[in-house]
């Protein structure tokens, strides 16, 4: 199996989401794998920068004019996970049939294609922090973040 079959076996058991296309607010310069990002070179076109933690947020350059994400078709894990997870849940409302994956979950996909990626390194990294722990707490951090967000938003709807 080649590495794009296999990325595309994984992506293939995420639940499926009623996307509504609202959430272009939410596509950032987001960093994947190498072999994601090589993919929506070829296939979109489009060169996504790597991202560190001090870069600033950016608009993802995938994003049409009209909002649209012209690497839809190829986009990486992390926006297909998008919506799926409580810590990463729509702003409009879109839901995963089944429910929410947990966090643990989504880290194991992430593994996944790192792994398929032929990033060992770092699927290492992932595993080890999911079975030592160390994985809980930002788990928590991001559970926390976005219960606070989802606060914010049902607020500013009650207010006049």
């Amino acid at each position: 199996m080649s590495v794009q079959e296999a990325l595309d076996a994984i992506y293939a058991e995420l639940p499926a989401i009623e996307c509504r296309g609202r959430c272009h607010d939410s596509c950032t310069n987001i960093d994947m794998t190498g072999v994601e990002r090589r993919r929506i070179i070829q296939v979109a076109g489009v060169t996504i920068p790597r991202r560190t933690m001090r870069d600033p947020v950016m608009p993802c350059p995938a994003l049409t004019i009209f909002k649209r994400c012209s690497a839809y078709e190829v986009r990486p894990l992390i926006c297909r996970l998008w919506g799926l997870t409580r810590a990463m849940r729509c702003s409009y409302g879109c839901v995963p049939e089944g429910g929410y994956l947990p966090e643990a979950v989504a880290l194991d996909y992430i593994a996944r294609v790192h792994e398929a990626a032929g990033e060992h390194d770092r699927a290492t990294e992932i595993r080890a922090g999911l079975a030592n722990g160390a994985l809980d707490a930002w788990a928590r951090q991001q559970m926390d973040a976005a219960n606070w967000r989802e606060f914010n938003e049902v607020r500013s709807e009650v207010r006049p």
